[in-house]
């Protein structure tokens, strides 16, 4: 079980959440690097900035049922924010889920799945990211 798994059995929703979001961010910055590769690249990268604008979209509302949008949009700016492992925080968030709680938390354990998928398969393209990074 990883870490953040673990975390979410403790905390619930928000330690998921923030992984997700990690996620997102780490694979769209693989593939930014790539889109000067082909056309293709360039077609997938669309699709992955607006899927993650949509998945960032949900973050953002679902932080907003506990948080003003100021603080929402601090949280979700900063991976390292404390409020990602504030206990009352996520206590609040899961109350008002109540019956969509573990809906909510299937749904974001699935798309880090896929992301960390997605990452391993990027992989392969490491060591032309890191020649990329030198040139520049």
């Amino acid at each position: 079980m990883s870490g953040a798994e673990v975390a979410g059995l403790f905390f619930g929703v928000l330690p998921v959440v923030i992984e997700a979001v990690k996620a997102y961010h780490t694979t769209c910055e693989k593939i930014r690097i790539f889109q000067h590769y082909s056309r293709e690249v360039e077609r997938i990268q669309k699709q992955f900035r607006v899927r993650q604008r949509m998945f960032l979209n949900e973050c953002h509302l679902l932080l907003q049922l506990v948080v003003d949008d100021d603080v929402t949009k601090a949280m979700l700016g900063d991976f390292e924010h404390s409020l990602w492992r504030d206990r009352n925080l996520n206590n609040q968030l899961n109350n008002y889920l109540s019956d969509s709680y573990q809906s909510c938390k299937d749904i974001v354990e699935d798309t880090q799945t896929i992301l960390k998928d997605v990452g391993e398969e990027l992989r392969c393209f490491d060591a032309i990211a890191s020649e990329k990074l030198k040139v520049n």
